[in-house]
């Protein structure tokens, strides 16, 4: 089921935001470009949580909602310009629902990171973004997967009898739903007779959706970037002045020097993609895989528990009988 959500999905945007382009992207046309391509109702991943082709949903009356996502979608990358970039660096921070992630952000929004970064400083700053998003996607789709999984091994036989086990799993499970609350609710309507694989396939249908989502706005704005570093660089590095706070620093002026920077900027926007188009299915198919093994997990660690437990008993038993026999061997021995 993922493959085939995925494929023709990441396939339809690769084809868009590969297009060449000979003049200088305005952000008024990447914005309405990324609009008019990521959002539209024709697309799958804009699709509400239910199994149904692109033709059925544009045609449908039911509302476009965000609440299909696992976690916000990142739509509005800034302007190129230093003000612009700074300011949204900050409300980017102020967004972010993980902790942990916020923490990271601020670390690599710090003077010290991107005040000082040696390349194209805006891409650096999208890209930071959008990892430390996708992160926090797949985090809640990890933990949304497990506390289905727990949910059907509590209510199956294999935990039946076993309190010690149930009680560390109910703790696991109280720390999941902990970590939950800074991913968006699936508020969609719930049928109690689902099996837990149905389940766990909406979970990967949100998951595609959001980061195909999040994915293609991203490619997106790589383009804009992009498309201005190649239209004039020298334009494009004096609006990068003073992103993350760092003082103005001198543009090359012999042409040697600016056709290196410009080579480096290329090739760093080149990574980036490369990166992007190679992470996204590789991620999804782990959280597959992880979804595939996690109950195998839990239920060896209900094995382990026991071979703990039953070496620790076989131990208290056979320590002191080892002694008795051997005190009661050496109580006739001559001394």
């Amino acid at each position: 089921m993922i493959r085939k959500i995925l494929i023709p999905a990441i396939f339809l945007v690769l084809i868009s935001v590969e297009n060449s382009f000979a003049e200088r992207m305005t952000y008024e046309e990447y914005q309405s470009g990324a609009l008019n391509f990521c959002d539209t109702r024709t697309d799958l991943w804009n699709a509400p949580s239910t199994m149904i082709d692109a033709e059925s949903w544009e045609s449908s009356s039911t509302e476009w909602n965000t609440n299909t996502n696992i976690v916000p979608v990142i739509r509005n990358f800034p302007r190129l310009d230093a003000n612009d970039v700074n300011d949204w660096m900050m409300s980017i921070i102020a967004a972010e629902r993980s902790p942990i992630m916020r923490n990271y952000l601020r670390q690599a929004y710090s003077r010290d990171y991107i005040g000082n970064f040696p390349g194209y400083k805006t891409v650096e700053v999208a890209n930071i973004a959008y990892h430390a998003r996708m992160n926090s996607l797949f985090d809640c789709a990890v933990v949304e997967s497990r506390i289905v999984i727990i949910h059907g091994l509590m209510k199956s036989n294999a935990l039946r009898w076993r309190t010690e086990i149930l009680e560390r799993i109910e703790t696991e499970l109280k720390k999941l739903n902990a970590q939950y609350v800074q991913c968006l609710p699936d508020e969609s309507e719930e049928d109690a007779t689902l099996s837990d694989q149905t389940i766990l396939d909406k979970v990967n249908e949100r998951v595609v959706n959001t980061s195909t989502l999040q994915y293609c706005h991203y490619r997106k704005y790589l383009t804009y970037l992009d498309s201005n570093l190649e239209y004039d660089i020298t334009e494009s590095m004096k609006k990068e002045q003073w992103i993350g706070g760092t003082e103005w620093t001198p543009i090359p002026v012999d042409t040697d020097t600016m056709a290196l920077e410009l080579r480096s900027r290329e090739a760093q926007i080149t990574n980036e993609i490369s990166r992007a188009d190679r992470a996204l299915p590789r991620a999804i198919l782990s959280l597959h895989e992880m979804q595939r093994t996690y109950a195998a997990h839990i239920l060896l660690t209900i094995v382990y528990n026991d071979y703990v437990t039953f070496r620790d008993n076989l131990r208290s038993y056979m320590s002191p009988t080892s002694q008795l026999f051997e005190k009661a061997f050496n109580a006739m021995t001559p001394r």
